[in-house]
């Protein structure tokens, strides 16, 4: 076995440059030139400054600002971008439009309120279902499985931007509960006859909570340099859209439930990199539907790269549970998950269909890797016709602990476990597994 060769981080900042400039740039290992480009600068913005009249936001943390944002917002043109300087300012959902950007100071803060009327319902997708959700506080594009794109060409750089986090989350289901309440008195249905035509109906009430960003039917979205989380759910959901760029960020929702980082769902052209996690649940979740309205739908989530990434909570990165329309084309390097609780995950149910094929995971620690085609998560209506399929699967230079950081324990698990049911053989293929380094003080003998 090789020694294994941990590369460091490679990406690289430029700071101080000028606006409309050309830069040609190299990069070079030892006498070898193995990469050059000619880049080119944007010009510089006109700001719309919302502490500014007409607007004249309130950055105290007290004062509603959600209209007087969304105005600047909607008068934004292409070649400005909406300005917030330093302050808390508190807001409910904000809607952007193409072709604008969202630029925070850096001691900015945009803080959800934890009022579900400032969220008002719109399409969306959770869990693989798509419903009708409360909106973010950042909400891009508008999502529709037969419509292309209905937004493109919006940066959102700096700052901080937090959703209204557990007390929003409270707050939606109690809300949620009422409305569900209110319905058997009027109609005189039993509870469980209302709740027969809702999945997964013993949690309904939780289904409706929104996200810190929800961007849909999107085409070049940017997200840089911002620190942002504690969403009532998932933080950063990306649904049909694609071209998505993540870096230079924290994604931060320690002790949210349902806290996913940074969730690409029938996405394509998908990446995060320079950027750390702290989550709830998993730190990366790559998804497409679940059955049977995955299969359905049937949009893959493809060509997604994860790279320098260091996840300092949550589960890890995960491909599934709701992978009905296909996952395709996923590489994942330079990754530190050692403080997760699994590392990476494929979740393949064999009653989802679809499939996982063609993803590399390389030159990453973390606690352990898991294949598993078990049915668990979240069972939904009837089961694909077919079986999923995982195939095409490599994990190359990878340090790995044996163990399972599950609900702040430690336990010592399996290494590499790769599972299915007892009666399907077949459909796990061509997994490549080389040089692995494992922490045997953290192993049992019989998992050597």
């Amino acid at each position: 076995m090789q020694k294994l060769q941990f590369s460091r981080f490679v990406n690289f900042s430029f700071k101080n440059l000028k606006p409309n400039t050309s830069y040609k740039i190299a990069i070079q290992i030892g006498d070898e030139i193995v990469g050059k480009d000619i880049v080119k600068t944007n010009k510089r913005k006109k700001r719309i400054n919302v502490t500014k009249a007409p607007y004249n936001a309130v950055g105290d943390g007290k004062t509603l600002n959600t209209a007087i944002i969304q105005k600047a917002i909607d008068d934004c043109k292409e070649g400005e971008c909406v300005f917030i300087p330093k302050g808390v300012y508190l807001s409910g959902a904000l809607f952007l439009h193409s072709d604008m950007e969202l630029l925070l100071d850096k001691e900015a803060v945009l803080q959800g309120t934890s009022n579900p009327d400032d969220y008002p319902k719109i399409a969306s997708r959770f869990e693989g279902i798509e419903d009708e959700c409360y909106s973010s506080i950042i909400n891009v594009g508008v999502m529709d499985k037969s419509k292309g794109y209905t937004c493109e060409n919006v940066v959102i750089r700096g700052g901080t931007i937090f959703g209204g986090g557990n007390a929003l989350r409270k707050n939606i289901i109690e809300k949620e509960k009422a409305f569900f309440q209110e319905l058997y008195r009027k109609t005189g249905a039993t509870e469980q006859e209302v709740l027969s035509n809702y999945d997964y109906n013993f949690t309904f009430p939780g289904r409706k909570r929104g996200r810190c960003m929800q961007v849909s039917n999107t085409r070049n979205f940017i997200l840089a340099d911002c620190i942002c989380g504690m969403s009532p759910s998932w933080n950063l959901h990306f649904i049909y859209s694609k071209d998505i760029i993540t870096c230079g960020c924290q994604v931060l929702s320690h002790g949210i439930a349902n806290g996913d980082g940074w969730d690409p769902d029938s996405s394509i052209n998908c990446i995060l990199f320079d950027t750390i996690l702290d989550t709830g649940d998993d730190c990366v979740a790559i998804k497409s539907g679940k059955n049977p309205e995955g299969n359905e739908i049937n949009r893959s989530c493809e060509h997604i790269k994860v790279f320098d990434v260091v996840a300092n909570g949550g589960w890890g990165v995960a491909i599934g549970s709701e992978m009905s329309g296909g996952v395709n084309d996923v590489k994942l390097w330079n990754l530190n998950m050692k403080k997760t609780s699994v590392g990476f995950y494929i979740k393949a149910p064999i009653e989802r269909g679809g499939y996982v094929k063609n993803v590399e995971l390389k030159n990453s620690s973390a606690p352990r890797v898991s294949i598993s085609q078990k049915s668990m998560y979240n069972p939904s209506g009837d089961d694909a016709t077919t079986p999923s399929v995982v195939e095409n699967i490599t994990l190359e230079d990878l340090y790995l602990g044996g163990i399972d950081y599950f609900d702040s324990g430690k336990h010592d698990w399996f290494a590499i476990s790769i599972d299915s049911k007892d009666d399907y053989k077949g459909l796990i293929n061509n997994v490549s597994i080389s040089d692995i380094l494992l922490n045997r003080r953290n192993l049992k003998p019989n998992q050597e």
